[in-house]
């Protein structure tokens, strides 16, 4: 109602003004007959003129006025809705990323929750369903080296070891090895094999550098549980080739303190070439000098150095 009256009023007042510039204009005409009605019609001309011209101006300015005040009330709604859409979207995609990251951090909590069940599983259903899918999960988190699998000590006395080797293709192998890694023998397991019948051909490969007479097969899955478990849960571990308990474990690269003391990684290149680095972390108090020995000695076996001490 307000904007009709308005629009009402300006049309009086345009009316009014070109009214006036024509009068303006008829006036000069009739003042053209003598000498002070020339130089008064000039003056009505020019006024009427300017009225006349000044109309159109007026009028363009008016309406880009109006169409600027326009598209500024069209742009600010236009943002407005945007802005509500923008922070409807984010909020909405908010509560999904909360949403997948739950799944996310649920699924990974679960898998790691049956990684450790499969593990445990090694020692208490020693078949080769439960004993592959351990070492395929182990294979897939890069615990295990595929070059080069985890070994167990079966006899300490003669530093016999049962390397455990696994690939996707090729399935598992028990490798006896002397403790320089040397190997006595390989043995398949194949699916569908007794696991008793595949331990007596690996317990005999072992008798070939040893006087046992009779396999330890639950000491010998605990232990390759063992080295599964802690590699799982510390990073620095992986890839697991051997432990020294109950302190040191060996991987390609380093020496690695697993049981939480805090100590840090030390590079194996490093132990061999400061010769006396060994001897000194040795004669620290929170360091088990025995494992840390037997842990430098398995490096430089198994990568064909000379220990440093």
């Amino acid at each position: 109602m307000r904007m009709r009256n308005g629009r009402i009023a300006l049309g009086v007042v345009i009316s009014t003004l070109t009214l006036a510039g024509v009068v303006l204009l008829v006036v000069a005409l009739a003042l053209t007959s003598d000498s002070l009605g020339e130089w008064g019609s000039g003056v009505l001309v020019n006024a009427g003129a300017s009225v006349l011209l000044i109309l159109p101006v007026y009028l363009l300015t008016k309406r880009l006025d109006d169409r600027i005040n326009r598209v500024g009330n069209e742009t600010r709604r236009s943002v407005s809705e945007l802005t509500d859409r923008v922070s409807s979207f984010e909020q909405d995609m908010g509560r999904k990323l909360e949403d997948v990251a739950a799944s996310v951090r649920e699924r990974l909590m679960t898998e790691r929750k049956r990684d450790l069940v499969a593990f445990e599983s090694l020692v208490d259903s020693p078949n080769y369903p439960v004993i592959s899918e351990a070492l395929r999960r182990a294979d897939e988190l890069g615990l295990i080296a595929r070059d080069r699998g985890p070994r167990v000590c079966v006899d300490d006395y003669w530093n016999v070891f049962i390397r455990t080797d696994f690939h996707p293709l090729y399935g598992i192998k028990f490798v006896a090895e002397t403790a320089s890694g040397t190997e006595l023998n390989t043995v398949t397991w194949k699916e569908g094999q007794e696991f008793q019948e595949v331990l007596v051909r690996v317990g005999r490969a072992v008798q070939r550098a040893s006087d046992i007479e009779s396999l330890d097969l639950r000491g010998f899955l605990a232990g390759l549980r063992h080295c599964l478990v802690v590699a799982h849960h510390d990073p620095y571990c992986r890839p697991i080739w051997q432990l020294c308990s109950p302190q040191w474990a060996v991987t390609p690269t380093h020496l690695v303190a697993y049981d939480g003391s805090g100590i840090p990684s030390v590079d194996i290149q490093r132990v061999f070439r400061e010769q006396d680095l060994a001897g000194r972390m040795s004669g620290e108090r929170w360091v088990d000098a025995d494992s840390l020995r037997e842990a430098v000695s398995v490096a430089a076996a198994l990568q064909k150095m000379d220990p440093p001490f």
